[in-house]
């Protein structure tokens, strides 16, 4: 029988684990519901318009939100190196 520690790491684990699957699930889902609509379109070309929006719109969108994420980290590490050398002089 595992003990409560264990238990309280699987946990942690699962969590983990399925918060870093949920989102290209959602994100296949999204793209198969794009081609989906797009295909209800009787002129092809609105087709192609409407899925190249819904699919480019919220790339563009996430790297942008990933770029603003990494460089918000870099700042932050060198802002507690910064912190930390002024702490040992």
């Amino acid at each position: 029988m595992p003990n409560i520690k264990e238990t309280k790491m699987q946990t942690r684990i699962l969590k983990k684990f399925l918060g870093k699957l949920i989102p290209p699930f959602i994100g296949v889902v999204y793209v198969l519901a794009a081609l989906e609509l797009g295909a209800q379109f009787t002129d092809p070309l609105y087709g192609i318009v409407v899925v190249g929006l819904m699919v480019i719109v919220p790339m563009v969108a996430y790297i942008l939100y990933e770029t603003w994420q990494t460089s918000k980290r870099e700042v932050e590490q060198e802002n507690r190196d910064l912190m930390r050398s002024m702490k040992d002089a």
